[in-house]
């Protein structure tokens, strides 16, 4: 049983792609040389949602796996936009007052 778990937010220029789209060969490679479970949830997008209603919720989602995992074993990436919505929600929940994720 492996307790630790990666938040990748897929990228697409915020509004190309969503994680059933996104390319999953990095999901499955993070999968494989970490043996960490890999989430890449989708996060809301142009037009139905604006800034900072992605970075919020992402932020939620990343206060939660904290709770759940443990901050040690919480790791935070992305790509691209994805990379802007994960230093986001980790500068919001941080701010929170929120234990920073391991990485």
């Amino acid at each position: 049983d492996n307790p630790r778990l990666i938040l990748f937010f897929h990228g697409g220029a915020f509004v190309l792609t969503n994680a059933e789209t996104y390319p999953m060969t990095i999901g499955y490679e993070l999968v494989r040389r970490t043996g960490a479970t890999v989430l890449l949830p989708n996060y809301s997008r142009p037009p139905q949602a604006t800034f900072p209603a992605p970075v919020v919720a992402m932020s939620t989602l990343l206060r939660k796996a904290i709770k759940h995992y443990g901050a040690g074993n919480v790791a935070v990436a992305g790509d691209s936009a994805g990379c802007n919505i994960a230093l986001g929600a980790i500068r919001l929940a941080l701010a929170e007052g929120c234990p920073a994720p391991c990485c």
